[in-house]
């Protein structure tokens, strides 16, 4: 897959992610600037190899330190809205860019089965 196509595939999964899952909360500052920076890359704005790279260890280390227990709800959202945006910054730089976004996707569903099923 050349990069335009990538480019245009990630951009429609983000459009995707957040059409389901909202706007990436403000608070989560380290999450919501690697699905920033993931948008800015597949529209083109200059976005670097390395700020990818970066962007992937920070989307790595927030998902290892999200909540994993999910006893309350809300911190079982945080942690598959983080598996998200993970999935889409894998997207930008791993091989199989395809098979990330379907991740991506599949995830931000699975948080609104849940918060529809819970509440």
């Amino acid at each position: 897959m050349n990069t335009d196509d990538r480019k245009k595939l990630v951009l429609s999964a983000c459009e995707i992610v957040e059409k389901i899952l909202g706007d990436i909360p403000e608070k989560e500052k380290e999450i919501h600037k690697v699905f920033k920076l993931v948008r800015d890359w597949a529209n083109g704005s200059g976005v670097s190899v390395e700020d990818l790279n970066s962007a992937t260890h920070t989307a790595q280390r927030a998902y290892i330190n999200a909540p994993t227990m999910g006893l309350n709800l809300a911190d079982t959202d945080q942690t598959e809205a983080t598996r998200c945006v993970a999935y889409l910054v894998y997207a930008t730089v791993l091989p199989n860019p395809e098979k990330m976004v379907y991740e991506a996707v599949a995830f931000s569903r699975k948080t609104v089965f849940h918060a529809h099923k819970f509440n």
